[in-house]
């Protein structure tokens, strides 16, 4: 299997990355007569710079390639994008996607909205599904890859992505509509609306509305392995449906810029239980209420002074009800509603000097957020009667407040001499205090220099950190036998050091690259782990059912985590009407845990067993070879094509390498674990035709998964089959 894998890896490789060396050369020698390729400003790093300038890893999705793309979410936009694995992408719509950049954990990714920090206190470990984000109303997104918790605080490990909406505008009345249907199976159905309009008036004053709705029905999310005549199957179908709504109002002057932002999110799924475990009763629903606001003002050329922030509501209803377990039409009698609500709020006062040589960026950072679960279980099983719990964590007020002092600045060489003008330096710092752990530095050093105006090195090298989410700190679930609570107070951070080298350019007038080569070591990495009876050797655990051996379930910094990797990426206009973009991202990364790492005032030296593997933790260092849901190799290619003016033909691939995925085992250790599965690699095709009507009129067709129709991306559960999908584009203008 692994030969097979090497030879699907090579292959895709050698075509992705050497295709356009395929082509005649008269068609490159001639692009390079015709087109050039824009350079954007970048403004995530705080302060203004050209893209060739930043000396890291960024990439720019801009509005004309969203607009054009048929994408769903967020996570469908960015799966397509090099070093990055959207868990959940592929699957029925409305499932959970997850975001896995360069290797790193789902949670260690800072989603931005407007430069303003967005996450889900009210789930598990912090971590945003990235389902919940329409496209719609979004002017550009920036990705800037790597360590960046100097500028960007907590879980900014593996890097940051900001969603830019739209703002001011040429004066008058835009209207942007489109309307997307198809199908991706027997009996299914997608549909994605999107509704926009900016209102603009010359004197700086603009008024932008949004709505987006995406539906589908027909799919069942979990593969049926049951083949036997004889079993009751009671299986569904499951729905998913998703409404957003925006509204962003400001006013930009010449010298001050203003602006407030609502948006609404409200989601509703179907739920099952596990891998190839179906639940026909089962739903759960996400309300979001997301609040923006932002003011600038120059001061003068040099100073700009800023004031940022947001406030997120959030509440998710987890609700599974009694379900018919037999032919006779008998239900289990079993009814479970929990509903987790938290809330995230966030201000950031930043000054920003823009000197002749130098750019330095001050901020101060105050973020407080807010969780609450409540738990209703009701049972009455025929065998063992009645049994209902109500629990409710409002009385224990869960929050967590911090503030923080960062400072970044970039040097160039010039202000020493002229003869170091293709040398700069950026440096930086930030301070963090937190109610719970105290205080946190992090620092970032990252020199570039420029080959030539065409090449630019740089070296990066940083710390990160993350705060541990307030269910994992405060939890205080505790099972029959339990010495201890499953939140842990005494969480440390998370921190990393991570290493990047890298360069980027242009190879001619109309192509562009970037080759990079990154190593990221974190610490104090937060496990979830089962505790057993220290009297009991690990052999005999479990084995006396009328002994308990169990001590609880908690969270501890046990895992020291490794990820070193290189990342490729490509584009270039080959003619008038040929362009290409192709990625390649390769990394391997392994776990280290031992005993010694342990804090045994929550152990009580107690057995340690892993959930996230069943494995038991010993005095020596153990090595674990495989990160979760974490493919070794992605690569990817686009290519478009315009034979004639108002025709656009694009054909992407995407091939995804094996990994390993975790299900639940119930006769792994005493009691059951996450296991692991290998899964196989895979590659996914789509192409696209697109027709312009008209300057306001324009419609494509989308052909997906045209030739894997049986590929598993997650264990378990289905992935979408090939599907056909249309849309139609209204562009008014006024």
């Amino acid at each position: 299997m692994k030969k097979i894998f090497l030879q699907k890896l090579l292959l895709n490789s050698l075509l992705f990355l050497f295709f356009p060396l395929l082509l005649p050369a008269q068609n490159r020698n001639d692009s390079l007569k015709t087109y050039t390729m824009e350079e954007h400003v970048f403004i995530v790093s705080r302060h203004r710079q050209s893209l060739p300038d930043v000396g890291r890893n960024v990439t720019i999705i801009k509005q004309e390639e969203i607009n054009k793309s048929q994408c769903h979410s967020l996570g469908d936009l960015l799966s397509s994008q090099a070093g990055m694995h959207i868990t959940g992408s592929g699957l029925n719509y409305g499932s959970t996607e997850r975001i896995f950049l360069r290797g790193a954990n789902s949670y260690h990714t800072v989603i931005l909205i407007d430069g303003v920090r967005i996450s889900d206190p009210s789930s598990v470990d912090n971590g945003l599904d990235l389902s919940e984000l329409s496209l719609n109303n979004i002017e550009r997104i920036e990705i800037i890859k790597g360590s960046h918790s100097t500028l960007f605080g907590s879980s900014a490990i593996a890097g940051v992505i900001n969603i830019i909406t739209k703002a001011d505008d040429t004066s008058g009345v835009h209207v942007n509509a489109s309307l997307s249907a198809g199908s991706f199976g027997k009996k299914t159905l997608a549909l994605n609306n999107n509704i926009s309009v900016h209102l603009n008036h010359k004197c700086g004053l603009y008024l932008n509305i949004g709505a987006n709705q995406t539906a589908s029905s027909g799919l069942d999310a979990t593969i049926d392995t049951v083949t036997h005549t004889s079993v009751f199957k009671n299986r569904d179908k499951d729905n998913y449906n998703i409404f957003n709504y925006n509204v962003k109002s400001g006013w930009m002057g010449k010298k001050s810029d203003v602006s407030v932002s609502y948006r609404h999110s409200s989601q509703y799924s179907d739920l099952d239980k596990a891998a190839f475990v179906d639940d026909d009763n089962r739903f759960i629903e996400f309300d979001r209420e997301l609040f923006l606001w932002s003011a600038s003002h120059h001061l003068s050329q040099k100073v700009e002074i800023c004031y940022q922030g947001g406030y997120s509501l959030m509440k998710r209803r987890d609700n599974d009800d009694s379900s018919i377990v037999d032919i006779s039409g008998n239900y289990d009698h079993q009814y479970v509603n929990s509903i987790f609500t938290g809330s995230y709020q966030n201000h950031e006062l930043l000054s920003i000097f823009t000197l002749k040589h130098l750019d330095l960026v001050a901020g101060l950072v105050l973020s407080r957020e807010k969780m609450n679960i409540y738990n209703h279980v009701y049972s009455n099983d025929p065998v063992f009667g009645l049994y209902e719990s109500v629990s409710d964590l409002d009385s224990l007020d869960l929050q967590s407040n911090s503030k923080s002092f960062f400072i970044h600045g970039t040097l160039n060489g010039e202000l020493v001499c002229r003869k170091l003008a293709a040398f700069s330096m950026g440096a930086g710092f930030r301070l963090l205090n937190h109610k719970r752990f105290g205080n946190v530095m992090t620092w970032e050093i990252n020199p570039s220099f420029k080959i030539n105006k065409e090449a630019l090195i740089y070296y990066s090298f940083s710390s990160g950190f993350n705060e541990p989410s307030l269910y994992r700190l405060y939890s205080p679930d505790k099972g029959f036998g339990a010495v201890v609570s499953r939140g842990n107070v005494n969480l440390r951070p998370e921190k990393s050091l991570s290493h990047e080298i890298g360069i980027k350019g242009r190879f001619s007038q109309n192509g562009s690259y970037s080759i990079s080569f990154f190593n990221t070591q974190i610490n104090d990495l937060i496990e979830y782990v089962y505790l057993w009876d220290k009297a009991i050797s690990i052999d005999s655990l479990g084995n006396n059912w009328m002994r308990n051996d169990y001590r609880g379930d908690t969270y501890v910094n046990i895992s020291e985590q490794k990820i070193t990797g290189v990342e490729m990426q490509f584009e270039a206009i080959l003619s008038r009407s040929f362009r290409i973009r192709t990625g390649f991202t390769y990394f391997h990364g392994n776990s280290l845990f031992s005993l010694q790492d342990v804090d045994t005032s929550i152990t009580r030296e107690n057995h340690v067993q892993l959930f996230e593997s069943g494995l038991f933790v010993s005095e020596n260092k153990t090595e674990k070879n495989s990160l979760v849901r974490r493919p070794d190799a992605i690569v990817n290619l686009a290519i478009y094509w315009s034979p004639y003016r108002n025709l656009t033909l694009s054909f992407s691939n995407r091939f995804v390498g094996q990994r390993y995925d975790s299900y639940y085992n119930p006769v792994l250790g005493p009691y059951g674990a996450m296991d692991n599965k290998l899964i196989n690699a895979y590659s996914v095709s789509n192409l696209q035709v697109s027709y312009t009507i008209s300057k306001s009129l324009f419609v494509s067709m989308n052909i997906e998964n045209i030739f894997n129709r049986n590929y598993m991306e997650i264990y378990g559960f289905t992935s979408r089959p090939r599907g056909v999908y249309l849309k139609l584009d209204y562009k008014f203008t006024k």
